[in-house]
């Protein structure tokens, strides 16, 4: 994501989220075992409002929600005027006949990874070409979990 996208999405997430929800300032946590550890709930009218004002276009790549994100936004009226794709990449042979995540990263890294996350929103973005693209791929539970990836773990 370029620098400019970057500060734009920042803007929005932080206009859409509401601080008194959050346990500290720093709600992203970055380190080697989350990409992203989001503990929020946002306002998807505000998003779909905001992406609006902003002349932006958001795509999902989901995996572990099952396609709950693209529910949310295109539940909200005049969605259609910033949602421009969702795709629910549950399986592996999805994640790789799709969003062309190479075979290789998922064999040495895991489905729920940081680096098939990152695939996945990179070729989503070739794909549909959004000033906006989101990828989540996670353990979600009740069972799947192991010690080194527990259930909740999740990449955005």
């Amino acid at each position: 994501m370029s620098e400019e996208k970057y500060k734009i999405f920042t803007n929005i997430y932080d206009e859409v989220t509401n601080a008194e929800d959050l346990e500290n300032e720093n709600e992203i946590i970055t380190n080697e075992k989350y990409i992203a550890d989001i503990k929020v709930n946002f306002n998807k009218k505000k998003i779909v409002n905001l992406l609006k004002k902003k002349k932006l276009k958001i795509a999902f790549a989901e995996s572990c929600t099952g396609g709950l994100l693209s529910k949310s936004i295109t539940s909200v009226s005049g969605s259609s005027k910033v949602f421009k794709l969702g795709l629910v990449t549950y399986s592996n042979q999805s994640k790789i006949k799709v969003l062309k995540v190479f075979k290789n990263i998922i064999r040495k890294y895991g489905t729920v990874s940081e680096q098939v996350c990152l695939a996945m929103v990179i070729n989503l973005n070739k794909i549909s070409k959004t000033g906006i693209s989101i990828s989540i791929t996670g353990i979600a539970g009740p069972s799947g979990g192991t010690r080194i990836k527990p259930v909740g773990l999740v990449y955005v």
